[in-house]
């Protein structure tokens, strides 16, 4: 075995997303977009590829659900006043990852931790970029979410 494929971590990098993300039911920040900082294409050495990873923690009531869907906005302007969805490298050519059922509330409520990881194909990604998290709780009043978004990121001109 080389020393690649023990030291994986050697070729990646990382970007902020947002660290702040939160939701509650039928309230503020559910069921809509959390849009994450501007990230600069050219500063991260270009990657070919990454991961959106969404780690997250929900209380909910008994059979309610946390679902999320995530998509990346890029465009040639730094303030992305010019935003589109990103496409390329997803399956179908959609501009997001279908919202998907993420967690479900136990027996009495629960509360539910887990990450969830978005793959994307990054070589067709106009200069300036960001990724949004969607979260959408089914309940209408009490349960909550936080979340954060983070993009690791591979496939760079020269290693990190």
């Amino acid at each position: 075995m080389t020393i690649q494929f023990k030291d994986v971590g050697s070729y990646l990098a990382a970007a902020t997303g947002f660290a702040d993300g939160s939701a509650t039911a039928a309230g503020a920040g559910d069921a809509t977009y959390k849009a994450g900082a501007i990230l600069d294409l050219l500063a991260l050495d270009h990657p070919l590829s990454g991961a959106i990873v969404v780690p997250y923690t929900t209380t909910l009531a008994q059979d309610e659900t946390l679902s999320l869907k995530v998509k990346i906005e890029h465009g040639d302007d730094s303030g992305l006043s010019d935003a589109a969805d990103y496409t390329f490298g997803q399956p179908d050519g959609l501009a997001e990852y279908a919202e998907a059922v993420v967690a479900t509330g136990g027996t009495g409520g629960s509360t539910e931790v887990g990450t969830e990881i978005y793959r994307y194909d990054l070589s067709g990604l106009k200069r300036y970029f960001r990724i949004s998290v969607y979260p959408d709780l089914s309940a209408s009043a009490t349960d909550t979410a936080t979340f954060a978004g983070a993009l690791v990121l591979a496939g760079q001109a020269s290693m990190p």
